[in-house]
């Protein structure tokens, strides 16, 4: 229950202030999008919660790890 609701925060906070721009000088870090069938060892062992938003991401994440969002074409990590 406790991961739910941090969870529900973490997505609350990263989709409100997504409308603000990334500084130029960040260098923002995308993982290469897994090919059908291949396994993706990068997310962490344990996935605790997969989500899929209206937009049609795919939200990963697990207990200790990061917080993983798959767009159809890249993963990249979110924390």
């Amino acid at each position: 229950m406790t991961m739910k609701i941090i969870l529900a925060c973490i997505l609350i906070a990263y989709f409100s202030c997504k409308g603000q721009n990334q500084k130029s000088s960040e260098a923002k870090t995308e993982l290469a999008a897994p090919i059908i069938g291949e396994r993706v060892t990068n997310i962490g062992k344990d996935i605790d919660y997969i989500l899929q938003d209206q937009s049609g991401n795919y939200w990963f994440a697990s207990n200790g790890d990061d917080v993983y969002r798959y767009d159809g074409k890249l993963m990249e990590p979110i924390l």
